[in-house]
């Protein structure tokens, strides 16, 4: 198996520059409200897609998580928005965000990744290795940019 999937990791780095880009378009008021008919707004979906590449990539490869464990609980599957969210942590989600790439590059290089925990997740896709969770967290967060543009429709 090829455990630096070049391919996968481009198109990750462009999403997070895409990302990023579209998070630095609004400001804490917009990135924090839900509109009707949502369940979460902007920056949760942010946050969650930070947590989610980090439980995918170094969680179920048995490594210690690059991000503090607070962004796990608040943007882990299953979670909402718990209130508004104020510009220090919007401004570490956004480091975060841009942080994780270069580690992730590094981590490869220097061969981190060994053993893998396989699972199917709730779409129903089983990710049974490294290269399949890149793959599975760039879907991941198409798809949660998906929602992020239907929210940008509404503020």
């Amino acid at each position: 198996m090829d455990v630096h999937p070049e391919a996968a990791l481009q198109v990750w780095r462009r999403n997070r520059k895409n990302l990023l880009q579209f998070m630095n378009s609004y400001d804490a008021a917009q990135l924090n409200r839900v509109p009707d008919g949502f369940s979460n707004n902007l920056i949760w979906n942010l946050g969650h897609i930070l947590a989610v590449q980090q439980l995918l990539v170094y969680g179920l490869s048995g490594q210690p998580l690059h991000i503090p464990q607070k962004f796990v609980v608040r943007y882990q599957r299953d979670t909402r928005p718990e209130g508004p969210v104020d510009e220090a942590e919007i401004s570490e989600i956004r480091e975060w965000l841009e942080r994780t790439v270069p580690l992730l590059d590094k981590d490869l290089e220097a061969n981190r990744f060994g053993t893998f925990r396989p699972f199917t997740n709730s779409a129903g896709f089983p990710v049974t290795n490294l290269q399949e969770a890149i793959t599975f967290n760039n879907f991941h967060e198409g798809l949660h940019l998906g929602y992020m543009l239907s929210i940008r429709k509404f503020l």
